[in-house]
């Protein structure tokens, strides 16, 4: 095979160390842009010839590459096992990207979706993506404005903005309204929320109109929430697996720089047992005429550990949280001795890397947590179930018992700066995590809390420990009160586990030098809300049209200084 030789011009110069020697082109393999013709396979091969021969960078050509999925086979670029290698794209003049992964299937409800990732990428070290678009086409999503509401017959109809799909019989999840003048959220319930299973047999079928595309759907609980000029929006498939965009699983070294994400299945980035994670430019927002990206969460990190670095990420349009990070709760199944344990999980999660000798566990046991060091593991014959024999080098809390919850550590330092969360129908960053910065961030018009720190359903964790939460904008966020009781629109502590009840277990929080504005929606609501924390100050913020500053529960607090 003859490589390609290229000259290097502004398009790559985002790309240090790129050169003809140390990259290898993807048409060198059969993969050209916008020629309609599936490109999995030919990327796949030349990913796999990169890595066999040393090389640092998969270059892609400006332009749309296909992922179609022939014959029956996945869409998806599946990557297992390589080192120090970069998938590239091309940038325009003004630095944005210029290539475009798009993965094609036929519409179809949920029922019919195929696994269907762009990328999938597993036991890797020392890799990224950069300069790329990730988009599907069509889009499994849709938006429109609101033509007609009939109260009487509990019916709607939607005019179809050009260009978006459309297809008979589409289900409505995850359903939104917005305002199409300022193509921002409308501060009312999501339109499909807590709904009976029976109400997604209702389906939409399109109405004659002519010369415009419409739509209409009946005896949906939405009718009485829209009036005639809101824009909608709803996603086809938002319950199947595996809708997700991209996906690394047990990776080390990953860097994200340079993205656009203009529609996801599911969720658009997900990372398992993760370590070290650089995420730099990223954009997940809708695109032309959508007013939605995507029904579940923009990043969902799991499990991982190392150095977060987060610097400009833009996510709008989402229906769930924009940016998670979390880690499994694990439960003492048996103590064997005064140091030593079995401990038990069913969540997601590699039994191989989810303890290590040295790490620092954390027991979620006493008045505040306490962290043990591993001397030892084992992992145990699970029979289907995942469980290991930890030895620590001192003894177990006092209060440590059969079903006391534990978990491994996660970050050893994380920075979330210059980002920005709007429009989103969710909490714009769920951690559950330990050691982070947010720092000259803004958060606007987002439906429930902007931060929330602390466990939020069953079988995730943990609690927020160590954390500066410094100079960030908070806009109209919270109109909706996701938990019931004192809870903070912007920043929230709090407890949702059945395994808790008033345990203070969020620490160490410093939130100083915020801004708060335009926050009035309940009485429940406040700026902040502090409940199952210690050790937090509150300093130097500034509070603008706010209904309620600071809420304290001092059922579940302790230590709390409030100088505001």
């Amino acid at each position: 095979m003859v490589l390609s030789v290229v000259s290097l011009g502004a398009q790559t110069r985002e790309v240090t160390g790129f050169t003809a020697e140390n990259s290898v082109f993807v048409k060198d393999f059969g993969a050209i842009p916008d020629d309609g013709q599936s490109d999995t396979e030919q990327i796949t091969k030349a990913i796999r010839h990169a890595h066999a021969n040393n090389k640092k960078y998969v270059v892609l050509e400006k332009g749309i590459y296909n992922l179609k999925g022939n014959n029956g086979k996945a869409p998806t670029i599946y990557v297992k096992g390589v080192e120090n290698l970069k998938l590239i794209g091309q940038v325009t003049d003004n630095g944005q990207p210029a290539t475009t992964l798009e993965v094609n299937l036929p519409l179809t409800n949920e029922e019919g979706v195929k696994f269907s990732r762009h990328i999938d990428w597993r036991g890797s070290k020392n890799i990224g993506l950069e300069n790329i678009v990730f988009d599907l086409n069509p889009r499994f999503s849709t938006s429109g404005k609101v033509v007609a509401v009939d109260q009487v017959d509990k019916r709607v109809e939607v005019e179809i903005f050009e260009g978006m799909s459309h297809f008979e019989g589409m289900k409505c999840f995850s359903a939104n309204a917005w305002d199409l003048k300022t193509r921002t959220l409308l501060h009312q319930d999501a339109l499909t929320i807590n709904m009976k299973e029976s109400y997604f047999d209702n389906l939409w079928h399109r109405v004659e109109r002519p010369g415009k595309v419409v739509y209409a759907i009946k005896n949906m609980p939405f009718y009485d929430k829209l009036k005639v000029g809101d824009g909608m929006s709803w996603h086809y498939a938002a319950r199947t697996t595996s809708g997700i965009s991209i996906l690394f699983d047990d990776c080390e070294g990953l860097t994200l720089n340079n993205l656009h994400i203009y529609n996801s299945i599911t969720l658009s980035i997900k990372t398992y047992d993760t370590r070290d994670i650089t995420i730099r430019k990223v954009s997940i927002m809708p695109e032309g005429n959508s007013l939605a990206v995507g029904p579940r969460d923009g990043i969902h990190l799991s499990n991982s550990r190392g150095v977060l670095t987060v610097d400009s990420l833009y996510v709008k349009g989402v229906r769930w949280d924009p940016f998670v990070s979390r880690v499994n709760f694990v439960t003492i199944d048996e103590i064997v001795d005064a140091n030593t344990i079995v401990s038990l999980y069913t969540a997601a999660g590699k039994a191989e890397t989810m303890f290590q000798i040295g790490d620092q566990v954390t027991f979620w046991c006493g008045d505040r947590p306490v962290k043990r060091a591993l001397s030892g593991v084992k992992i145990l014959d699970s029979r289907g179930k995942k469980r290991h024999s930890l030895q620590f080098e001192e003894p177990l809390p006092a209060e440590a018992k059969k079903g006391t919850l534990i978990s491994p550590p996660t970050w050893d330092k994380a920075t979330i700066t210059n980002s920005v969360f709007e429009d989103n129908f969710g909490t714009a960053i769920v951690w559950e995590n330990e050691n982070c910065v947010m720092e000259n961030n803004v958060f606007r018009n987002n439906a429930y809390h902007a931060i929330g720190f602390g466990t939020t359903s069953l079988n995730t964790g943990a609690f927020g420990e160590n954390i500066v939460v410094r100079n960030n904008h908070f806009v109209s966020n919270g109109w909706i009160n996701k938990y019931s009781g004192i809870y903070g629109g912007a920043i929230t502590t709090f407890e949702h586990h059945r395994a808790f009840s008033n345990e203070p277990y969020n620490t160490k929080i410093l939130i100083e030098g915020n801004t708060f504005e335009d926050m009035r929606f309940n009485e429940e609501m406040g700026a902040i809300g502090i409940k199952n924390a210690q050790d937090v100050t509150i300093r130097n913020n500034i509070y603008r049209n706010i209904k309620n500053k600071v809420l304290i529960d001092k059922a579940s607090t302790k230590n709390i200084m409030n100088e505001d």
